[in-house]
């Protein structure tokens, strides 16, 4: 499992941004951690921002996801995402 916790900044890679394959999952969102409630940023990027293939689970709560060369987020072959249920100005 890949975790996100707050202020990354991945961008301006060749190819994607962040690549998650093969019946893994990625958690991106502070959640319990006691971390400040700041975005990840993935932008820049020549492909996607985000690519998940093959079984791959995503939960994506607290990103700016912006400026990829195809998409910004890339899903394939029985992908599931939790996107963010409400905007930045909603988060206490």
């Amino acid at each position: 499992m890949g975790r996100f916790l707050g202020s990354n900044l991945i961008q301006s890679n060749t190819g994607n941004g962040v690549s998650v394959s093969d019946t893994s999952s990625m958690f991106q969102a502070k959640r319990d951690f006691g971390v400040p409630d700041v975005v990840d940023m993935i932008q820049n990027n020549t492909v996607a921002g985000i690519n998940a293939f093959n079984g791959v689970s995503l939960d994506v709560q607290r990103a700016l996801i912006k400026g990829n060369g195809s998409r910004g987020i890339s899903m394939s072959n029985n992908v599931s995402a939790v996107p963010e249920q409400h905007g930045p100005e909603q988060h206490g």
